[in-house]
Order: structure tokens, then C-alpha cells, then sequence
């Protein structure tokens, strides 16, 4: 719970008859827990799998102590993401501005490698 000085990491899965419908990636430490991410299947979409694993990650974060569930952000602008701005904003949760985050580099070689092939990416579908 909250006074814990471990960091867990908990996979959660939503699956249907064996069969994974999604599943999403929670970490907890300190006081909270923040949801890192998710993946679905296009099968079983209109299950909502997505909604019940994060339903269970709240349930199970209160349960354990923590004060806080984070689900990353959302995006203002970006239409991109405005799919997955609104699942989030769906849960009608409070909405803090922080700083940002930012990459910490342990290698820049590899790490300038990997901005490239991000590049790339993009320019090549």
C-alpha cells in the first residue's frame, strides 16, 4: 500500500473463452498507481474490455491503500489521440497539469538511433 517502499508492476488481462480480449500495464509506488499501457483486440471490442481492466485496477489500488490512480495524461489538441483522450476523460476524473516528462539518456548512441528510426517511421508507412 501506500508506506511500501516496493514498486510493483501488475499486468492485467482481459480474456474471453482463453482468448486475450486486451490488457493494460499498471505501476504502483509511493501513494498511487499509474496505468503505463494498454493494448486491445479488435474481437470483443464491444465487451469494453478496456474499461473493466481499468475498473479493476482502480478497485484493487484503493484496496491496497494508494491515493491516487493515474492514467498518463490526456491529449488537448492531438487528434491522434482523441480516442484514447476520451476513454480517459470517461472515468471523469480530475485533470492536473504537471511539467511533462522528458527522456532520461543512459546511451546516447542508442538512443539517437532510436529518435532516427522514429523518423523514419513516419516518413516511411
Amino acid at each position: 500500500g501506500q508506506g511500501d517502499k516496493n514498486i510493483k508492476l501488475k499486468l492485467y488481462l482481459a480474456q474471453k473463452k482463453e482468448k486475450t480480449l486486451a490488457a493494460i500495464m499498471v505501476i504502483y509506488f509511493g501513494n498511487g498507481a499509474t496505468y503505463l499501457h494498454g493494448a486491445s483486440s479488435n474481437d470483443g471490442r464491444e465487451l469494453m474490455p478496456n474499461y473493466l481492466l481499468q475498473w479493476q485496477a482502480m478497485r484493487e489500488a484503493k484496496k491496497e491503500g494508494y491515493k491516487i490512480y493515474d492514467l498518463w495524461g490526456v491529449s488537448g489538441e492531438n487528434k491522434t489521440w482523441a480516442g484514447i483522450t476520451r476513454f480517459k476523460r470517461g472515468f471523469d476524473g480530475r485533470e492536473i497539469k504537471f511539467m511533462g516528462s522528458w527522456d532520461y539518456v543512459l546511451n546516447k548512441k542508442w538512443y539517437n538511433i532510436f529518435r532516427l528510426l522514429k523518423i523514419i517511421k513516419k516518413i516511411i508507412p
